[in-house]
């Protein structure tokens, strides 16, 4: 409980600072800890052969600047008002939701871990013209699992371990409900999962976005989402499957 009431109280503290925290946690990743450091350079050779080393670099400065800002930003998002978020995240393409309210029709919502994807889910979940559901993974620490579920559930309605997250959305299916996810986790080695080609590396995804569209037949939408600058996002969404016939996976 100690521990709860620390997080909440570093979220009250004033922005300004909790950037200018943010600033000091970026230098000591880059040039104390080194965090991930060797991965970080592997991964940017694979991703970007065609650039030079000093670009690379760059880039990865870059990452250790915006992982502070997500830190301390997830901070801020437990005492966030809804104006505030408001304020913060621009959302494009809510049409898109709405018209599939007037038709009485559920439907999914994908994102990826870009920008500041906790943001972007509140965002949506706010923005959405009906009760939206997040699928999530339970952390290992209870402490931590139950600041992240008392944060995310301050604009979600619900959250739903992904484990049980099929069966859980076939139970509401004579509901009208939207579907939330963040689809580009590593699966485990004993999932199901699907190889593809991601910036010249094999790499394993979810299949599970797919059976659960072919399963309900629910129109699928991909929200990307931006940083336009400190503490500001824009999260544009996108019709990904509006048909109801889906093309299976084969691994």
């Amino acid at each position: 409980m100690h521990m709860l009431k620390i997080l909440h109280f570093l979220g009250r503290i004033p922005k300004p600072i909790l950037y200018a925290c943010s600033t000091c946690i970026a230098w000591l990743l880059r040039y104390v800890f080194r965090y991930r450091r060797s991965t970080i350079i592997k991964n940017l050779q694979l991703a970007f052969p065609e650039i030079s080393s000093n670009e690379r670099i760059k880039i990865m400065h870059d990452f250790y600047t915006h992982l502070s800002d997500v830190i301390v930003e997830f901070l801020i998002l437990a005492h966030m008002t809804h104006n505030d978020l408001a304020q913060h995240v621009t959302v494009i393409g809510k049409e898109h939701l709405e018209t599939q309210v007037k038709t009485q029709q559920s439907f999914l919502i994908v994102g990826a871990h870009q920008a500041n994807w906790e943001w972007m889910v509140a965002a949506i979940s706010q923005s959405c013209p009906c009760p939206m559901d997040a699928l999530y993974r339970p952390l290992h620490n209870k402490i931590m699992d139950d600041f992240f579920k008392q944060t995310r559930s301050r604009f979600c309605s619900t959250m739903l371990p992904a484990d049980n997250a099929p069966k859980a959305i076939l139970n509401l299916r004579k509901t009208l409900r939207a579907f939330g996810m963040i689809a580009d986790q590593s699966p485990r080695r004993r999932e199901d999962k699907y190889w593809v080609n991601f910036m010249g590396t094999p790499t394993a995804v979810f299949p599970g976005l797919d059976r659960i569209a072919s399963i309900t037949s629910y129109p699928v939408f991909f929200v990307a989402t931006e940083k336009i600058g400190r503490g500001r996002y824009q999260c544009t969404i996108t019709p990904l499957r509006l048909a109801c016939k889906v093309e299976k996976l084969t691994e």
